[in-house]
């Protein structure tokens, strides 16, 4: 597998333009679509590409009659010991979703078994009842084929903050008010004061009045449920709130 030299690009959303050049065995060109689809793939590369990067990846294998072009955007940076191991892991976004389902279609041709796009959504609540309740939910947001929804889970804000600035990226926040050492509202102001996080969706999820109501929707919260909430409306809540991926 190699690079090409990268390449300026003028489409709005791609800047760089990566070849990989697989050999003749197909099994490099299926495991290259298995680790695609499952969410990620490393690619070796000198070049210092930033996170959150787009770039335009295409891809020539033996058995294609095409080379395979997939917008992909840059995950995080692989600093190895030797040049060999460095380089950077790339994701298919969700907002690319004629590359996903080519990816998908490419995947069932090759004798693979292709999986739904995936989303992340951390959820804060200190309560692990609650969170044990609303995980159900968002679990069946998407129908199964449609799009996968992983859930993961911080006690409070302090927690929630430290998985924000770790990779993968998180696609959504569902968060409670009331929790000890950073409450939900700090969570909000912290999330947008910070550029990783400033764009991120929230839903704030409430036992308190409209004056929490409003300090949230002030802060930047997209949306406010109040306690106690039927599970049908936090699923619909983050349907709307994952359905324009980012």
């Amino acid at each position: 597998m190699s690079t090409s030299r990268p390449a300026r690009w003028r489409a709005p959303l791609t800047t760089v333009i990566l070849r990989l050049d697989y050999p003749d065995a197909e099994s490099f060109l299926h495991a290259c679509l298995e680790h695609l689809d499952a969410g990620e793939m490393f690619i070796r590369t000198p070049h210092p590409f930033a996170m959150g990067e787009r770039l335009t990846l295409q891809i020539h294998a033996e058995g294609l009659r095409a080379p395979l072009t997939l917008g992909v955007e840059v995950l995080r940076r692989e600093q190895g010991a030797i040049r060999e191991d460095t380089g950077i892991s790339v994701r298919v976004p969700l907002d690319r979703k004629q590359d996903y389902e080519m990816l998908r279609t490419l995947m069932g041709l090759k004798g693979g078994r292709p999986r739904p796009p995936a989303q992340r959504v951390l959820l804060v609540e200190d309560n692990p009842h609650i969170v044990q309740m609303y995980s159900h939910a968002l679990h069946k947001v998407f129908p199964t084929e449609e799009r996968e929804v992983i859930v993961e889970s911080a006690t409070n804000g302090a927690e929630a903050m430290d998985r924000l600035h770790r990779l993968p990226p998180v696609d959504l926040v569902v968060t409670d008010v009331n929790m000890p050492v950073m409450d939900g509202l700090t969570l909000i102001e912290r999330m947008r004061a910070e550029a990783r996080t400033r764009e991120t969706p929230v839903l704030v999820i409430t036992a308190q009045g409209e004056e929490a109501t409003s300090q949230a929707q002030a802060l930047g919260a997209q949306a406010v449920l109040h306690k106690p909430v039927q599970l049908p409306d936090i699923a619909a809540k983050v349907r709307v709130l994952l359905g324009s991926p980012r």
